[in-house]
């Protein structure tokens, strides 16, 4: 799978197009949560201020019951959001990971 991603970001596809793809290659396949968790945690540190990552992000980390995690990113969120662009999307998303 590592070569296929290579070989597909000498095209002119983005980092995040990469992780995108990565990420629904790992969805598609079953991958286990944690799985799922290590890809979007590596795709955020490659692009930290990555919006559109976060509530997949708190989705993964209240699968494995990681409190914590959940928390954490909806802080890094917030901040990276600094124009509450999101806020409809972010109340939808806390409210759904507190079930």
């Amino acid at each position: 799978m590592e070569r296929l991603f290579a070989a597909l970001g000498r095209y002119s596809l983005t980092p995040t197009d990469l992780d995108s793809l990565r990420y629904t290659y790992l969805q598609a396949r079953g991958a286990p949560p944690e799985e799922l968790l290590a890809a979007l945690k590596a795709a955020l540190a490659r692009l930290p201020g990555q919006l559109a990552y976060y509530p997949y992000l708190i989705a993964r980390y209240s699968e494995v019951g990681d409190a914590e995690g959940v928390l954490r990113s909806i802080g890094e969120w917030m901040h990276y959001d600094s124009r509450r662009r999101q806020l409809p999307l972010q109340r939808q998303v806390v409210a759904g990971a507190g079930q």
